[in-house]
């Protein structure tokens, strides 16, 4: 009867450690729609997901262990996205977007004929969707062959998101939002009044949010008319981030970070000390986290307060848009060559020096292990 109950007792507790495994790795927030996916594991467009959380539901690294470096030889500005089969890919300044297998092999190459700022997404299809400063947005197919192309009046700095009907958003610097079915037909089209190089987030309403340099902020309804706009005051090239209660995040280039209603309306405005490119991130309990060209990754609360700010080393800022694990660990790159995870409460977990700026923007793997590119031209998978 011992042996029993002992055995019950041990299974009971297996079964425990196996529900709270599931609750950090399959986690999320049920406020949020699709947080709590298998879905949710993957890092499949800039931003993480469609309202660009940043916010992954596995553990990231516990120290920082190089597992390998895919050089493509030019500068990255691309963020990596992260399929569902564990390829990574990533732009360069070479002109082409790079597919890597997990072990940091190349699989293949895509030559444009511009620089590659954008970052990739991945549809539910595998389709993996761009732009180019050669003026074109690009659909290739998994093998990376080319599915179909879209030439836009200038460069296309501005990364693409996918709503869960596989409909692709992206914007150009002609000032112009796009929307696309997967299979490239258009939708529609609307045109802001000057360039747009941030990402479009959509709202788990359909709602299209888009923010560009002449300082606003678009809420267009999913047929792409205009719902709102609100004027920020500074240029924004920072992407936004919507919340779990629809409150829309962004920064600009005065140094104000801003909270605006679904509605259109200020909640609240900080002020960092000099100009927010950075995208932010947002934390299970409603943090929000972003950089600074002042050197500091800020921790603000929902209704906008200082939580805590932290100073990198150097004299450079912060453009790389942080992203948070399943513990609330936060990861991100510095113009001062150094690569971040800090705890939640805002002290060093780890640094690791690249010895080049870091303006692309970290993405978690389903095993944790984080990917970015920086200066040196060099994809980075860290990991433990």
């Amino acid at each position: 009867m011992q042996g029993l109950i002992r055995r019950t007792l041990i299974l009971a507790a297996l079964a425990l450690a196996a529900l709270l495994a599931v609750a950090c790795n399959q986690g999320g927030d049920e406020r949020c729609p699709g947080s709590a996916t298998v879905s949710a594991r993957y890092w499949t467009m800039f931003g993480h997901d469609a309202q660009h959380t940043r916010r992954s539901p596995v553990s990231g690294p516990s120290k920082p262990q190089v597992k390998w470096r895919f050089d493509t030889g030019e500068l990255i500005y691309s963020s990596p996205a992260v399929a569902p089969d564990g390829t990574i890919y990533i732009g360069s300044c070479d002109d082409n977007l790079y597919a890597v297998n997990p072990d940091g092999s190349e699989k293949w190459r895509f030559a444009t004929g511009g620089d590659i700022y954008s970052s990739p997404a991945v549809g539910p299809d595998g389709t993996v969707y761009f732009g180019s400063r050669d003026k074109n947005i690009y659909a290739l197919n998994p093998d990376g062959t080319k599915r179909w192309e879209y030439a836009t009046g200038a460069c296309v700095d501005s990364s693409a998101a996918i709503g869960p009907d596989g409909a692709v958003y992206i914007a150009s610097d002609d000032g112009r939002v796009y929307a696309f079915h997967p299979n490239g037909d258009l939708k529609w089209i609307f045109r802001t009044e000057w360039e747009v190089s941030s990402t479009p987030v959509l709202a788990p309403d359909g709602t299209v949010y888009a923010a560009g340099k002449d300082k606003k902020l678009y809420a267009l309804n999913p047929d792409g008319t205009l719902k709102w706009f609100y004027d920020a005051g500074g240029i924004i090239n920072s992407s936004p981030a919507i919340g779990c209660d629809g409150t829309v995040y962004f920064g600009d280039k005065d140094g104000v970070v801003h909270a605006v209603s679904p509605e259109g309306k200020e909640k609240w405005a900080f002020a960092a000390e000099r100009t927010v490119i950075s995208s932010p991130a947002l934390g299970d309990d409603g943090t929000i986290y972003i950089g600074s060209a002042d050197q500091k990754l800020y921790a603000l609360s929902p209704e906008g307060q200082e939580l805590w700010a932290y100073k990198t080393v150097g004299t450079y800022g912060i453009n790389s848009s942080p992203a948070v694990d399943c513990d609330g660990v936060i990861y991100f790159g510095s113009n001062n060559d150094y690569f971040y995870a800090l705890k939640p409460d805002g002290t060093t977990k780890w640094r690791f020096k690249t010895g080049a700026w870091n303006d692309s923007s970290p993405a978690l793997g389903p095993d944790g292990t984080v990917y970015f590119g920086n200066y040196n031209g060099s994809l980075y998978a860290i990991g433990d």
